[in-house]
């Protein structure tokens, strides 16, 4: 609506919650402060609020159609008349009766017969006319066209929208209609999804008062309230009424994804980014397989030395780990298990001890999640290890193990059980000596290589760049987590931002991306790190059809191969976030990205889950980097020379 439309509109509520004779229904006033307000602001029905007139709760008949006679003359483009209270039916002739504080059923002059709410409405000029009756017996104002479907009429030129049949009661709490609350959560949401008409509500901009109709009904449909069934609404209209456009659609994300022309610059990005040298994450092996690593923290090469282990005592004592030649291999696995090795440039860069299986396999391999506040990276790697738990690589020829029983029993005490409990998980703090949350053992494609997980606090990466900072800048691989909330139009994200949040969507990308891509130079060696971009919490997107294919597709083994999902998240990413949000890409030789959901489902006001958490292809970002670092055997899926071609 145009401020000149606004200026040239009306509305009219009336809204009565004490009765003399009939009981009273507190709930109305808040009903209809709760419609006002929607038709007030400006995000949503942008009517001014000197053209919204509320009649007093205590007005006679007189003042109420006072109101309206004035308001129908002015109206110039859109009429609005809102009514709620009791409803009764007049003794004579059976015809709506809308109460007021004074009416009683023997005494009907009290209350406004509806047929003269008709006929003041028919005589305005204004363009659109929207009547909206929240009463018990309210689809009499129908006059009989309730058997002819949506498409008749009450009013010629007008959509007539009630809380009920002509033979149903409406229902009302203390703390509103059930029906007029229903309706401004609606309009305060927006639509998103699958209309009737087959489109998808995040691509309509306005909503027209059919649509808004078909999706009252599906939500009021079956509900109970104290143990009373809803009745369904009713419309009427005549004249395109039913097309009436209401209200600005709050779930609006924009056009479509343009696929084909954003699957042509996807693949235009590529060809320019492309490395035909880069082929794993892999730097050169050492001369001597299991004789040491370069650390992670202060990137120098550390040889394995069996004086150097220790283990940590229940008080956090460091006891020495004495390796004896003639143990048992399987013994000597278990004290490395539970073993540390020290580096000796630990005291100098004031970094922790890591794992000692970290220094005795094919070499190690380090990812860091990178993402911003609540974007979702604890739990998105929570899921990845309670899957990998489950066993969901083991079809695709790769084992793990962890690679540390303290790490990982700490890590499924602080995290994995709290995520299979459905419980929300505790951010990461920021911590002077970073260290890894989780570590694996990985054997596939012919390799065993140490995987240790970094999620990494956005504390720790304001402090990029500087000696505790190493780590970020040595990592093997990125997953970058791309929150939807922070990052996309539309597609119901406004209420989350707006009520949960408090955040505002950043059309500039993550700054944490922006910082650890920035600390990486350009064109470098480094940029030979494989990155994955990981659309977290893409169940709140499944709306649209392209998210809801990927999120029902299974894991198989080319998923870790640049392809058909890469350039789907991208247009997607590209189209609803910017150019910013796929920065990843732009930069790293090798990038892929991904639709993902760590939860299955949104949390509950409360905290936590009201149900067990349902991942969906949290594993495919991490496939990707295994893929490239090599742990994935040909057969089972490796990228050939023609996926190489379009990282």
């Amino acid at each position: 609506m145009t401020p000149e439309e606004g200026r040239s509109s009306r509305a009219v509520l009336f809204g009565v919650h004490e009765f003399r004779h009939f009981g009273d229904l507190t709930g109305v006033q808040h009903s209809l402060a709760a419609f006002r307000d929607v038709l007030t602001d400006q995000d949503i029905c942008a009517l001014p609020e000197e053209v919204c007139e509320v009649v007093p709760a205590d007005a006679p008949p007189g003042v109420f159609l006072d109101a309206l006679d004035d308001a129908a003359e002015a109206a110039e483009h859109l009429l609005v008349v809102y009514y709620a209270g009791h409803g009764h039916h007049h003794e004579v002739d059976g015809t709506l009766l809308l109460a007021t504080r004074a009416s009683s059923v023997p005494r009907p002059y009290h209350s406004v017969r509806y047929e003269t709410v008709r006929g003041i409405v028919a005589a305005s000029r204004a363009l659109h006319k929207v009547v909206i009756i929240d009463c018990c017996w309210s689809g009499l104002v129908h006059m009989g066209a309730e058997d002819q479907g949506a498409t008749a009429f009450a009013v010629p030129g007008t959509c007539v929208l009630s809380s009920a049949a002509a033979t149903e009661k409406s229902l009302c709490e203390p703390g509103g209609s059930v029906f007029t609350l229903a309706l401004t959560t609606l309009l305060g949401e927006g639509l998103s999804g699958p209309l009737t008409d087959g489109a998808l509500g995040e691509h309509v901009p306005r909503l027209a008062m059919d649509q808004v109709y078909d999706a009252l009904c599906v939500r009021l449909a079956g509900r109970e309230v104290a143990g009373r069934k809803v009745p369904q609404p009713r419309m009427s209209a005549l004249d395109a009424g039913h097309r009436i456009s209401i209200a600005r659609n709050r779930a609006y994300a924009g056009d479509p994804v343009d696929l084909a022309n954003l699957h042509a610059e996807y693949e235009r990005v590529a060809a320019r980014r492309n490395r035909p040298d880069v082929r794993e994450v892999s730097p050169p092996q050492r001369s001597a397989h299991g004789h040491g690593a370069q650390c992670p923290y202060c990137l120098r090469y550390v040889p394995f030395d069996a004086n150097r282990l220790f283990q940590t005592d229940e008080v956090g004592r460091h006891l020495p780990a004495v390796l004896d030649e003639m143990m048992h291999p399987a013994l000597r696995h278990s004290l490395l298990q539970k073993s540390f090795h020290a580096c000796p440039f630990a005291e100098e860069y004031e970094h922790n001890s890591l794992p000692a299986h970290y220094f005795l396999h094919d070499e190690p391999l380090t990812i860091a999640l990178i993402g911003s506040v609540a974007a979702g990276r604890t739990t998105l790697l929570a899921a990845m290890i309670s899957q990998i738990e489950e066993g969901l690589l083991e079809p695709l020829g790769v084992r793990c193990i962890p690679l540390s029983t303290p790490l990982h029993e700490c890590y499924t005490q602080g995290f994995l059980r709290p995520y299979r409990e459905g419980k929300m998980l505790r951010m990461t703090g920021p911590d002077p000596a970073p260290r890894p949350a989780a570590g694996l053992l990985v054997t596939g494609g012919g390799k065993t290589r140490p995987v240790i997980f970094f999620d990494i606090d956005c504390g720790t990466l304001d402090s990029i760049p500087s000696p505790q900072t190493h780590f970020v800048i040595g990592a093997s691989a990125f997953i970058f987590v791309l929150d939807p909330i922070w990052a996309f139009r539309g597609a119901a994200l406004e209420r989350w931002r707006r009520d949960y949040l408090r955040v505002k969507r950043s059309p500039l990308g993550d700054p944490y991306f922006n910082r650890v891509i920035g600390a990486l130079p350009w064109q470098s060696e480094h940029a030979e790190a494989h990155a994955a971009v990981a659309v977290v919490k893409s169940d709140l997107l499944s709306t649209d059809p392209t998210v809801r294919r990927w999120l029902s597709k299974g894991l198989d083994p080319n998923t870790g191969a640049p392809g058909e999902e890469s350039r789907d998240a991208y247009a997607y990413a590209r189209h609803y976030g910017g150019v910013n949000w796929v920065k990843p890409f732009h930069h790293f030789s090798r990038c892929t990205l991904h639709f993902v959901s760590a939860t299955g489902g949104p949390p509950s006001p409360g905290g936590g889950y009201a149900f067990r958490p349902r991942a969906q292809r949290v594993l495919a970002p991490l496939l990707s980097i295994f893929s490239a670092a090599g742990l994935l055997d040909a057969e089972e899926g490796r990228p050939d020379e023609a996926n190489t071609a379009a990282p």
